[in-house]
């Protein structure tokens, strides 16, 4: 039996993260995007310069009145519709250029869109192919698959978790180590306009649609080879400079942000410099954040952490906060930054492995409450193939905590979040459909396949609640006790417990 659902993306006046995801990821499918890409005039009247991928503004603003996306999975089609102003649409798209979503290939240094005659030409960045492939993943939709295996969909973004109800980033002193651990690479990235650039995956996955980790391990399941031939369409000796004042610099995460070898400040030399800007252009474009004061916001956790030591005048004047500027200088500290960022040049010593070590009392609880034993047990997750058991109940805590806060004017989110996790976790065929017992599975599924308006919000809540029970025993029994005993999370407990 065919069941067909209708619904309307809801935008809300001030744009939540997901909704700027969802707005981009929509109108990437409802654009034409080819290798030959949209003509721009330069040079003269009769000079096109074509750039693979692209799209005028123009184009862009008619597309968002009226974006539709349709999922199918198993005898259930889903039509997702959305349509905004020009002038939100306008806003948007400035919105996916300052996420890094999108830049002007022919003017990388562009900042401000203008009106939509403007003419400018846009072309999805690294990080942006990275959301399509994401969005494809999470709802199963075929799409644009020669941009996505080609040499643009090269960034792997590290996932941040953020609070169903305020939309802000979740943070623990932990989950600043983690994440500090990755922005400095597994060695320093020293810039050098005459070096090779960054390496590119060598392989993609073996399902590109299939859902895979899109968490801080999530670049490990591809692997890099310093000889690979591919360079980046994105990459340029000076655009990508830490001091560059282009738009989009980075088009991988795995290799951490790029630092001077050498800086002299005040007649004395420091090795492995960092600028304010560089941290806050490698997080605005490595991770998922939307919106760049969040970047600033999580440089400060690494000043606050004791992880960068301010070298220069103005960073030192501010010593408290990260100085988002290029005359900023940091370097790493001699204790916290030397001792989780783990540069093999960091210590002249041999380092020993970690003992093996025992549960520490730690529950899973524990687990789900820190945000950064919980990336530590999602990486694991993702290595054992089970990581939709997390997600599933990460998706469910954002449910309760939205229902609880519930009335008839937030409706629409809490509808739009229960089709998401129908068409990602139960429906039959879904990309990381639930191994769950079959009556409790046949009951949500029953319970969700409503139409709109006749979703029994109170009855779901109530189902939901028995399914994330049911989860969270079955990660406990059988994912807890591997996760503790695995030399990832021994590793992973070492670095965090300085």
């Amino acid at each position: 039996m065919s069941t067909g659902l209708k619904r309307t993306a809801s935008v809300r006046s001030k744009a939540r993260a997901k909704d700027v995801e969802n707005v981009f990821a929509m109108l990437l499918l409802s654009l034409p995007l080819s290798v030959e890409g949209s003509a721009k005039h330069s040079n003269g009247l009769f000079s096109k310069v074509r750039y693979p991928y692209s799209f005028a503004l123009e184009e862009a603003v008619i597309k968002m009145k009226a974006m539709e996306v349709t999922l199918v999975n198993g005898g259930t089609t889903t039509t997702i519709s959305c349509g905004v102003t020009t002038k939100s649409a306008l806003s948007f798209l400035q919105k996916f250029m300052e996420a890094r979503l999108v830049h002007c290939p022919a003017d990388r240094t562009r900042r401000e869109l203008g009106n939509a005659s403007s003419g400018v030409l846009l072309q999805p960045t690294a990080k942006g192919v990275h959301f399509l492939q994401r969005y494809c993943q999470k709802n199963g939709v075929r799409a644009h698959e020669r941009l996505l295996l080609s040499e643009y969909n090269s960034m792997k973004c590290i996932v941040l978790e953020r609070h169903a109800s305020s939309d802000k980033i979740i943070q623990s002193k932990r989950f600043g180590y983690l994440l500090f651990q990755r922005f400095m690479g597994p060695r320093p990235n020293v810039y050098d306009p005459f070096g090779p650039p960054d390496t590119l995956p060598t392989n993609k996955p073996h399902n590109l649609f299939a859902e895979e980790s899109l968490s801080l391990s999530s670049s490990s399941s591809w692997s890099f080879d310093k000889n690979h031939e591919q360079v980046s369409p994105y990459s340029h000796r000076y655009f990508t400079h830490p001091d560059s004042d282009s738009l989009s610099q980075y088009y991988v995460s795995h290799s951490g942000v790029r630092v001077f070898s050498k800086r002299t400040v005040h007649g004395k030399q420091f090795e492995h410099c960092i600028t304010g800007k560089a941290v806050v252009q490698w997080l605005i474009e490595c991770t998922d954040m939307i919106f760049p004061q969040e970047a600033v916001d999580v440089g400060n956790l690494f000043v606050k952490y004791g992880l960068l030591t301010p070298i220069s005048d103005i960073s030192l004047q501010h010593h408290h906060r990260l100085v988002p500027e290029r005359d900023a200088l940091y370097i790493l500290s001699a204790h916290n930054g030397h001792a989780i960022c783990k540069w093999p040049q960091a210590t002249t010593t041999k380092t020993k492995p970690p003992k093996p070590m025992f549960n520490h009392g730690i529950k899973m609880k524990d687990i789900l409450d820190d945000a950064g034993l919980r990336l530590l047990f999602r990486e694991h997750l993702s290595r054992e193939l089970c990581e939709e058991n997390l997600s599933f109940y990460t998706e469910l805590r954002k449910f309760t905590a939205k229902y609880k806060t519930s009335s008839s004017a937030n409706r629409p989110d809490l509808i739009a979040l229960l089709y998401t996790i129908y068409n990602q976790f139960l429906a039959p065929g879904s990309p990381a459909e639930l191994n769950l017992d079959h009556k409790l599975k046949a009951q949500l599924v029953c319970l969700l396949t409503q139409q709109p308006d006749q979703i029994d919000l109170p009855k779901i809540h109530t189902v939901f609640e028995k399914a994330k029970h049911a989860v969270f025993k079955m990660m406990e029994a059988d994912s807890l006790p591997k996760f503790i005993s695995s030399a990832e999370f021994q590793l992973g407990w070492s670095s965090l417990e300085i």
